[in-house]
């Protein structure tokens, strides 16, 4: 999505205080070469990516501020989730917060997105997603593709 004339990237960091989670992770250098650009990015391991995103998904609330409409939950995590599970990646379990193993993580996954109000993802993402069809079909088929995705596992 561009804003106005501008080649600028706007990019947002969010910083999490609850970092104890990452014990096991690895830190990788990545060239990036776009648009006759270069870029050196320094960063963790796509698997403990993956995991700090499932910490999110589990675990991140946002909270209803009274007189406000506002989703509980934040629905690009889940976009994110699509796009790891997508890809088959496979998480770093030491990195996620009070999971044994990968039947644990599954069944408290399966558990957040069985409880998910995919409303709510589908208005936190639509002013982020411009193709109305992936919008579309994430409120309406996101919840059983995620579902089934998880269960392959």
């Amino acid at each position: 999505m561009q804003y106005g004339n501008s080649s600028d990237l706007y990019l947002k960091i969010e910083i999490s205080e609850h970092t104890e989670f990452l014990k096991n992770f690895e830190i990788k250098i990545y060239p990036l070469f776009k648009h006759h650009q270069s870029l050196i990015l320094k960063s963790f391991d796509e698997e403990s990516l993956f995991s700090t995103k499932l910490n999110a998904v589990l675990y991140r609330k946002r909270e209803k501020k009274k007189g406000e409409t506002q989703v509980s939950i934040k629905g690009r995590d889940f976009y994110d989730l699509f796009w790891y599970l997508q890809r088959g990646t496979k998480p770093n379990i030491s990195c996620i917060e009070g999971i044994k193993d990968l039947e644990d993580l599954k069944n408290k996954l399966i558990e957040t997105v069985t409880n998910t109000d995919f409303n709510e993802v589908e208005q936190d993402i639509k002013n982020f997603v411009e193709d109305q069809n992936i919008i579309t079909f994430i409120k309406n088929n996101g919840k059983a593709y995620i579902l089934e995705q998880i269960e392959k596992r």
